[in-house]
């Protein structure tokens, strides 16, 4: 698709917002379920909508994989994996 488009198209809005919305979808779905990352990684499900934004929004900037392990790591230090404040922490 870049190229195609002007060098400066993939800064403009009507590119970049799509594709932003299509990732965050993305990732909403992948801590709506638990999901296989890799061998050894994947993410615990989240139903709390309002708690999953969170996780979303950090898996958008960090990358799910270090969210899962936050999470594993939470899990396995016996504290609530599916709260955000005690995740990030983590």
């Amino acid at each position: 698709l870049y190229q195609i488009l002007s060098p400066y198209a993939k800064y403009h809005p009507l590119t970049v917002i799509p594709m932003c919305l299509k990732g965050t979808c993305r990732l909403d779905d992948t801590f709506n379920k638990s999901t296989i990352l890799t061998s050894e990684v994947k993410t615990i499900k989240v139903e709390d909508s309002d708690e999953r934004v969170y996780f979303v929004v950090a898996a958008y900037n960090a990358g799910e994989g270090r969210i899962a392990i936050a999470q594993k790591l939470a899990k396995k230090a016996e504290e609530n994996y599916l709260k955000w404040d005690i995740v990030k922490n983590i």
